[in-house]
């Protein structure tokens, strides 16, 4: 078998079935669907044994609700392709780029991610590339410098791991975190290799809709799950000892807060806003960040401003800021 595509579920019968064509439509006969039913109280189980019952590419697990990364790493203790890769229920395959997507198989590399669309409700969608000089790269220190100094990598879909590297390094999805798995998972696996290729081919769409655990803003738990992500990421730049690897960190890893403040300053009232930034400017993960991002190296006036209100430590400043430039954007 040379690859298993896993799908973890959870009520997302609106979106599932779409998912599971477009994996189907695979011209090639060594694959495998593992769909991972993780308590889903809707007819999302029903339509996978449906599917299961028509094609025997299709496997059904049935599991008790537990979060994604249970779920994903059962289809990982259960996966017999060479390789795998994740795709969300409410995503789907672009079924013209299976060939693309074999082809990578084929060239034997530890890890290669492919860019995406993404897929908006009224049917608009944006190609979402990497910022890379050539249609792809191999070279180590600019994929490095993606996964620290962006957010481009930071999600598990649409992407190839070879799962013999899985197993025998030990490497899973941390459990109870709601934010930044699937980034950690990531680092973990380019910790033990670097036979690594980012391609600007876009092989899937990512969906936004209203239920998408990405609207779903609590940002004290968020906080709490970045701060996870940060010392892995901190981490990995003292093992890869580059500066610029470290500086890039710092700068991605202050936009990731600032834009987390300014959404939850939309959906929020002034004096919730107040009470709760009072406790996030104390976080040590912020005064790290602060301390150690250089102003000068943020890619806008709006993020140097930032920079210089977050430092003042006057919290009804920053709530005021972040309030008045929310009511200024479509979030």
């Amino acid at each position: 078998m040379k690859l298993t595509v896993i799908v973890p579920i959870y009520n997302a019968e609106k979106y599932l079935s779409k998912c599971i064509d477009e994996i189907l439509t695979c011209p090639f006969p060594e694959i495998e669907c593992l769909l991972i039913n993780d308590g889903s109280t809707d007819s999302s189980l029903h339509i996978c044994e449906d599917y299961a019952n028509k094609d025997s590419r299709v496997k059904v697990l049935n599991k008790s609700n537990e979060g994604v990364s249970i779920a994903r790493n059962t289809g990982i203790f259960r996966a017999t392709g060479k390789y795998i890769m994740f795709l969300d229920a409410d995503d789907y395959i672009d079924s013209n780029k299976w060939q693309h997507i074999m082809d990578a198989i084929n060239s034997d590399l530890d890890f290669i991610a492919f860019s995406y669309y993404t897929l908006y409700q009224d049917g608009r969608f944006i190609e979402e590339l990497f910022d890379i000089e050539s249609k792809s790269t191999d070279e180590i220190n600019s994929i490095r410098k993606l996964l620290l100094g962006t957010a481009t990598l930071n999600t598990c879909w649409g992407k190839l791991f070879k799962l013999d590297t899985i197993i025998t390094n030990h490497i899973w999805f941390r459990e109870g975190l709601k934010t930044g798995e699937d980034a950690i998972f990531i680092l973990d696996y380019l910790k033990v290799t670097n036979a690594l290729l980012i391609k600007n081919e876009s092989i899937l769409y990512y969906r936004q809709h209203e239920e998408s655990v990405m609207h779903k803003l609590d940002v004290h738990s968020k906080i709490q799950d970045f701060r996870e992500l940060f010392d892995c990421r901190k981490r990995m730049a003292a093992i890869w000892n580059n500066g610029e690897l470290n500086s890039v960190m710092y700068r991605e890893f202050f936009s990731v807060i600032t834009n987390l403040l300014l959404i939850f300053s939309y959906k929020n009232k002034y004096s919730e806003c107040n009470r709760v930034l009072a406790l996030v400017v104390k976080e040590d993960m912020i005064k790290d960040i602060l301390n150690n991002v250089n102003p000068s190296q943020l890619r806008s006036f709006y993020k140097r401003l930032e920079y210089q209100i977050l430092n003042l430590n006057n919290i009804s400043l920053v709530s005021s800021y972040f309030k008045i430039k929310s009511l200024f954007l479509r979030l």
